[in-house]
């Protein structure tokens, strides 16, 4: 799920990838408040992809115990000319991550990309 801020153009090339996509503008108004895009993404089972450091604010705000640790994040941290490109180059360490059969069922995705880094919390 694509928050607000992040260019259409990431969701569209995460669709020719083959994977679903839910686009801000298609589900939700403008200026919805963030609690709400969490918790649809919640609702939906999918990562949300940000632009902004709002929503790492608002998880680390609220602390370990609240209803928001289930929230899969990607934020995409590089100018937003560079977005496709470095969502792409970390494509496959997302979909391994999201879909490894190891990790204990509840456990949440956390990662940053970077204008030369992709960072993966654990």
């Amino acid at each position: 799920m694509l928050d607000e801020g992040v260019p259409i153009a990431v969701g569209e090339y995460l669709e020719g990838c083959g994977h679903n996509v839910i686009f801000f503008k298609d589900v939700l108004p403008i200026s919805t408040p963030d609690p709400v895009v969490c918790r649809t993404a919640m609702e939906n089972d999918a990562i949300l992809i940000v632009h902004d450091s709002d929503m790492e604010k608002l998880i680390l705000k609220r602390g370990e115990n609240h209803h928001y640790r289930s929230l899969n994040l990607l934020r995409v941290r590089c100018v937003e000319t560079r977005a496709v490109d470095r969502v792409g180059r970390a494509l496959n360490l997302m979909v391994r991550e999201w879909c490894h059969e190891k990790y204990p069922r509840g456990r949440t995705l956390r990662m940053e990309i970077r204008a030369d880094t992709i960072c993966l919390f654990r």
